[in-house]
């Protein structure tokens, strides 16, 4: 179905306007979401590193970090328990480990195509986990192509494209 509204018209809207647009005028727009609207998931990077790093032992950094590279030193892993500053590889490594173990609090990429006068333009949403296989969708932007939404959800940490 194509919309009476510009592509170009709907972009110029505020993102506060676009999800109003979409709530509606697209009927039942959050089914779109699940199935062939989910796209993949990505962690959020909103690790308090602070505690992490304030009480490495505590945390069990070191272990963390050494699940994800089972390359590191002994004497790296005794630097990192008594307080050492964590490269950025390491804390990459670390942020890696909280996830795998972290299966609730990761966010998906859900989009489906919006015909338009002109051209289509592929809206963009973050899928929270409620329970059941059931989602709360929060609008995130809209794109003028595809690639471009995977350009952009591809750059976030631990971002994942199924």
């Amino acid at each position: 179905m194509k919309h009476g509204i510009q592509a170009r018209d709907f972009m110029a809207l505020s993102k506060e306007s676009q999800a109003i647009w979409i709530e509606e005028n697209i009927k039942d727009y959050d089914l779109k979401l699940h199935g062939a609207g989910y796209i993949g998931c990505f962690y959020p990077d909103n690790i308090v590193w602070e505690d992490y790093l304030s009480y490495p032992k505590d945390y069990g950094v070191s272990g963390l970090i050494a699940s994800q590279y089972p390359a590191i030193t002994d004497k790296r892993i005794e630097e990192i328990d008594s307080g050492a500053e964590l490269t950025t590889k390491e804390k990459e490594h670390l942020l890696a480990a909280v996830a795998a173990a972290d299966v609730d609090n990761w966010i998906t990429h859900n989009s489906f195509e919006v015909k338009m006068l002109g051209n289509s333009v592929f809206v963009y949403f973050h899928g929270h986990s409620i329970g059941q296989g059931d989602f709360n969708f929060e609008y995130q932007k809209a794109f003028l192509t595809y690639e471009a939404l995977l350009i952009e959800i591809s750059s976030m940490p631990l971002s994942y494209i199924d």
